[in-house]
């Protein structure tokens, strides 16, 4: 099962990202049909990915095969390796989403937080000797 899934994966791996490409290159991008086959495609390429990593951390290749008993441990190496990177760039990007999320969040608390005026009034102040007739109501605060 550990060399099917590797086959499967990799197909879809390499495979995914050449027909991409092409279908931009050709310009059937702009097709729907092409377009909704891809997408299921690389939604069955993650299913397929987190069923590898089920299957690697989880335990549920025999200790054999794990242990290199029933022939070479490379394909399962191999597995475990391929779904350790996926899960730590998974990693690496959430953080990285949950930085900028936090940054932009802090940066606009400090900018609509604050107070506007000086003396942490505020902001405005009306002009002395003006906004006391209705034409100069547009003109009460500066």
């Amino acid at each position: 099962m550990v060399v099917l899934w590797l086959k499967v994966e990799g197909i879809t791996a390499l495979g995914l990202p050449i027909v991409s490409i092409l279908m931009l290159t050709v310009g059937l991008h702009e097709v729907k049909c092409v377009s909704c086959m891809l997408y299921l495609v690389a939604v069955f390429q993650a299913c397929w990915l987190i069923l590898g990593c089920v299957w690697a951390f989880g335990g549920f290749v025999p200790k054999e095969c794990v242990a290199g008993e029933m022939g070479s441990s490379f394909a399962f190496s191999t597995m475990w390796w391929v779904c350790f990177v996926w899960l730590a760039s998974m990693a690496i990007i959430s953080v990285v989403i949950f930085v900028m999320i936090c940054v932009l969040a802090g940066a606009t608390f400090i900018t609509n937080g604050r107070p506007s005026g000086r003396d942490g009034g505020a902001g405005y102040s009306q002009v002395p000797g003006r906004g006391t007739e209705p034409s100069d109501a547009k003109n009460t605060y500066v």
